[in-house]
């Protein structure tokens, strides 16, 4: 009776009342006292919504986003869907921004684990994010309505999938730790780790190859720059995440300065790109406090580079510069000349920031102590 049920689906869409036949034999099952096999019996209901589901597909494609929407929801029947996974690879290229979001939850919540790899390689070849992101300038990021991106969507999308199945986020995981060139790395590969970065359970694991990466050059202060800079609109979750890298790859610097540059491009274009709450929180994480040499080293590039190039934003958190002052004991000659660079350029340029007012005695007297200082030791 149930694989009949595809027959009466014309008269259940138009016949509304309790005679209809598709409702008369649903009615039938509804009072049985023992069903012998429960998910036998649920898989046979499903199994033609599926396929007339499908055929719908085919014949209307502007409904292709609310069916692949439905069909994300049937994971039990991902094995029937093979058919349909393959049509929607094909169409990622030329499918419309906003529907980008549904078409990678379906793929990635419905793809098993033998095409798994196929549907990543696809995904990676054919979504374009070069063609998504645009450059956000401060104003830009302080003027934006607070409302969801469809890039937004689309990471999110990305990382349910991620989290839907292990086998997702281990081919996944697996699929950019073959990539052997720098050229093969894109942007997907970078905005993939900073989700994996953000979750707890893959976090080490992440950090570990992003630190391999940069180590061997195959992820460079280019690539950072261009994934941060040009979709801020789709990192707006992932901003502590960002900055705790960027932190991770400071402390690291110790160890292997080649990892100084992407930390410092990670600062500079999450302060350019992130809203008011974040570029407080960069500028607390680049505060020179008791960090070691290397970490001052590159907290001052980034200071310096930001005040160089977008100084009026700079300007408004300048008394949390100015409190750079109280650690002067912690820094070399040459990271004092640096730091009073920084404070030259934005008081130069920003006629009312507080450090115009540093007046001429209270350079003296700094420069006063530190003589003193030296004469005693």
């Amino acid at each position: 009776m149930l694989e009949r049920l595809p027959e009466f689906y014309d008269e259940l869409e138009n016949d509304h009342s309790s005679s209809c036949t598709a409702r008369l034999i649903l009615h039938q099952l509804r009072w049985s006292e023992y069903i012998v096999d429960p998910q036998a019996l649920s898989d046979k209901l499903i199994e033609p919504m599926v396929v007339y589901l499908k055929e719908l597909m085919h014949e209307t494609p502007e409904l292709t986003v609310p069916i692949l929407d439905a069909l994300s929801n049937l994971t039990s029947h991902a094995e029937s869907l093979e058919d349909v996974r393959e049509t929607v690879l094909d169409r990622l290229e030329s499918a419309e921004q906003s529907d980008l979001a549904v078409i990678l939850r379906f793929l990635l919540q419905t793809v098993s684990p033998s095409t798994i790899d196929l549907v990543i390689y696809g995904i990676r070849e054919k979504l374009d994010f070069q063609s998504l992101g645009h450059p956000t300038s401060s104003r830009q990021q302080q003027k934006s309505a607070p409302k969801t991106s469809s890039e937004a969507l689309i990471l999110e999308s990305i990382k349910l999938g991620l989290q839907f199945h292990k086998y997702v986020c281990d081919s996944w995981t697996k699929s950019i730790a073959a990539l052997e060139t720098k050229d093969a790395h894109k942007v997907i590969d970078v905005l993939v780790l900073v989700i994996l970065y953000s979750m707890p359970s893959t976090k080490k694991k992440a950090e570990q190859l992003i630190r391999k990466k940069i180590i061997n050059g195959l992820i460079t202060p280019r690539l950072l720059k261009e994934a941060i800079f040009n979709h801020a609109d789709g990192l707006t979750g992932y901003w502590n995440a960002i900055l705790s890298l960027a932190e991770v790859l400071v402390r690291s610097s110790q160890q292997n300065s080649i990892l100084a540059p992407c930390a410092s491009t990670l600062y500079m274009y999450a302060f350019k790109s992130c809203d008011a709450h974040y570029r407080q929180v960069t500028l607390g994480l680049t505060m020179i406090g008791n960090h070691r040499f290397a970490e001052i080293d590159a907290a001052l590039d980034v200071l310096l580079k930001l005040a160089e190039t977008d100084v009026d934003t700079m300007a408004v958190y300048d008394v949390f510069i100015k409190g750079i002052l109280d650690y002067l004991d912690n820094l070399s000659l040459p990271q004092i000349r640096i730091l009073f660079n920084i404070f030259s350029l934005l008081a130069l340029t920003v006629r009312d920031s507080c450090l115009t007012r540093l007046k001429k005695n209270d350079v003296s007297m700094f420069a006063q102590s530190r003589n003193l200082r030296r004469v005693e030791d």
